[in-house]
């Protein structure tokens, strides 16, 4: 068996490099992977034991699943294993995690511009997006070309049907990001757009779009990365010098080379679907989105409040004990002094207990304690006031996961909550 699965692996692989790319990349290696798949496939090689896998299986459950794959990447790098990082190429290959594959073995790598196209024009429109498409269908067709797994379309579907569209939709776009390079995800999505009758939001979001097979033209291709050959010639893709390097998390936007690389190369036959028009791409930058032609940014401009609603979405509130997900910050609402959790499914989250002081105060009388159903973690009051019941939530017992910065976040009080100012006021009309 141990003969059977190296066969497919590279020969020249140098492991050295591999783990320092790991190293390097840990924290973009890790935004990636959102299920457990590939603790499983690593367990099947014998990369991690029974035990491991348990463990890591219920943090995928009971936490998020960065700090899940974060546990898996550091159990690979203390284990002795002398295969270890050919099986986890492997592992990765055989879950569908490309684009993270070509960091760790490509020595060409794609320009910034395609890089960061897709999640930047995702970051501008994605409020739209959420409103009003079924998430449900664009996924099984991303499915089917690979940009999703059916873990992904199997949650994807649990968010829609239980919660809302908004929230399908907020999975599939974090998740199409995950497995494919960027050109090849972006057209894929685009084209879901296209065949499931949102011709008009994709044409939004690339004005020239047309799917390939209309044009007759074939999809667009990434070929296999290279295996790693010799050190020295690859080590630049990898390290820069300190005052080049990229701060964030994501994939996308980790450090790149820009002295010996050769700038990832299309096909000159697959013209015109995803490839950038020239003055389309001297406008978008990466660090100033908002440098996109003014057509495009006019159509995307925003009242304060939608903008502020945007920005309340990329705000995930966590029980801060067992750190199950709560909801977005934008299902919260000011009532007077008092912050109210008004999604639909926060009942079934929590279990309650008779509080022992039933006070008045400002019209809003306590009732009972809320806890998380999970944990047993006070999370604040079932209040009543003008017949409505309220769910008042207190800051201290909850994390805030900040995919505006990447950050967690505590807070003792409202107060101190950079968010509060901007969080809607609650009617009870």
């Amino acid at each position: 068996m141990f003969s059977e699965q190296m066969d497919s692996q590279p020969k020249s692989l140098d492991v050295d490099l591999i783990e320092q790319r790991v190293l390097w990349w840990r924290k973009a290696i890790v935004r990636c992977i959102k299920t457990q798949t590939l603790a499983t496939k690593l367990a099947q090689y014998d990369v991690i034991d029974a035990d491991e896998k348990s463990r890591l299986a219920d943090l995928y459950i009971t936490k998020t699943p960065d700090i899940a794959s974060d546990t898996l990447l550091e159990i690979v790098l203390n284990k002795e294993c002398p295969a270890k990082w050919q099986f986890f190429i492997q592992a990765l290959d055989k879950e569908g995690y490309h684009y993270v594959k070509s960091r760790l073995l490509a020595d060409q790598i794609e320009i910034p511009e395609e890089r960061k196209r897709g999640e930047k024009l995702i970051q501008l429109f994605g409020s739209e997006l959420e409103e009003d498409i079924d998430p449900i269908p664009i996924a099984v067709h991303l499915q089917a070309f690979n940009a999703l797994k059916a873990v992904d379309v199997e949650e994807i579907t649990n968010l829609t049907q239980n919660r809302a569209k908004a929230y399908g939709m907020m999975c599939l776009l974090d998740r199409v990001q995950c497995y494919l390079r960027p050109a090849e995800w972006w057209d894929n999505f685009l084209c879901a757009l296209w065949k499931n009758g949102h011709q008009e939001k994709a044409k939004k979001l690339e004005p020239d779009y047309v799917p390939s097979k209309l044009l007759g033209l074939e999809p667009i291709v990434v070929d296999s990365p290279s295996p790693l050959g010799d050190k020295d010639s690859s080590v630049e893709h990898v390290m820069e010098e300190q005052g080049d390097a990229y701060s964030s998390n994501n994939v996308c936007d980790a450090p790149v080379g820009r002295k010996d690389l050769t700038i990832y190369q299309r096909d000159e036959n697959a013209k015109g679907i995803s490839q950038l028009t020239e003055e389309f791409a001297l406008k978008l930058t990466l660090e100033e989105p908002s440098s996109i032609n003014s057509d495009i940014t006019k159509e995307s401009t925003s009242t304060p409040a939608a903008e502020n609603l945007k920005t309340l979405k990329l705000v995930k509130l966590h029980c801060k004990k067992c750190n199950a997900f709560v909801c977005f910050l934008s299902d919260i609402h000011k009532l007077d002094t008092q912050l109210v959790a008004t999604d639909p499914n926060f009942p079934s989250i929590i279990s309650t207990q008779p509080h022992k002081k039933q006070k008045q105060y400002n019209g809003i009388r306590k009732q009972l304690k809320m806890f998380c159903k999970q944990c047993n973690q006070v999370w604040g009051n079932v209040c009543e006031k003008g017949g409505r019941q309220l769910h008042v939530i207190r800051i201290n017992n909850f994390s805030m996961d900040d995919k505006t910065s990447n950050e967690k976040k505590r807070f003792s009080t409202w107060e101190k909550c950079p968010y509060t100012k901007i969080i809607t006021a609650y009617t009870l009309d």
